[in-house]
């Protein structure tokens, strides 16, 4: 699906963008990449100690996990936006961004910015997904969210959004993705008790981050 995805995606770009367009929009990825490194190997280390408690999830651990991954997450999204709309006009100056291009890359960047911010917020369903074993879910839900990204993507071309285009189809991808992983987990019961929560645990931070490091050392040594 996503070669396919690929496949299509790019030469209906090329169709209805400039040239230079189409290279803001493959630059955006790159950043985009880069900006993901804020992750620091906490989303791989939710997952995996989600693993060692899915079986107790009403003996309160298994919910403050969650709700420590997911405060780390929200705080990762906050500090992605801030960073889009904070560096924005710094990094259009430092990749030397044509005069006539700056304006757009700036805005681009900072709802690109949004976009990522708003997706690390929401990928704790995902997770919880994938400490049960059901990542067929998520490739599911995955498999369908390409094919919606792709005719927004059509969609918002046809009606002249330009390279924003990029911006709007991946803001509904992701809110209408995170609902689907929400609705799954639901009636797949992974969410404890109301009352078997928990709270959030500063221990819990430290296993989170002690995990997590090793897989942001690899996730740098991959990106560079």
């Amino acid at each position: 699906a996503t070669a396919v995805y690929s496949l299509a995606s790019v030469p209906l770009a090329l169709h209805y963008l400039s040239k230079e367009r189409f290279a803001l929009w493959a630059l955006m990825s790159a950043i985009g990449g880069y900006l993901s490194l804020i992750d620091l190997g906490m989303s791989g280390s939710v997952a995996r100690l989600l693993i060692d408690h899915k079986d107790e999830r009403d003996g309160g651990t298994y919910g403050s996990l969650i709700k420590t991954g997911w405060l780390v997450m929200l705080t990762q999204g906050v500090l992605i936006f801030l960073a889009g709309f904070a560096l924005a006009p710094a990094i259009s100056r430092l990749l030397k961004i044509q005069l006539d291009l700056q304006t757009e890359f700036i805005q681009l960047l900072c709802w690109q910015g949004a976009v990522l911010g708003i997706s690390f917020a929401l990928r704790i369903f995902s997770h919880l997904l994938q400490a049960h074993q059901r990542m067929d879910v998520c490739n599911y839900i995955g498999t369908s969210g390409l094919g919606l990204h792709i005719a927004l993507l059509w969609c918002f071309f046809h009606a002249n959004h330009g390279v924003f285009s990029l911006v709007w189809a991946g803001f509904a991808g992701a809110v209408a993705g995170a609902a689907g992983l929400c609705l799954a987990c639901w009636q797949l019961r992974l969410f404890p008790r109301a009352d078997a929560w928990g709270r959030v645990s500063w221990r819990h931070f430290q296993e989170l981050f002690g995990y997590g490091k090793d897989l942001f050392l690899v996730a740098v040594g991959s990106q560079l």
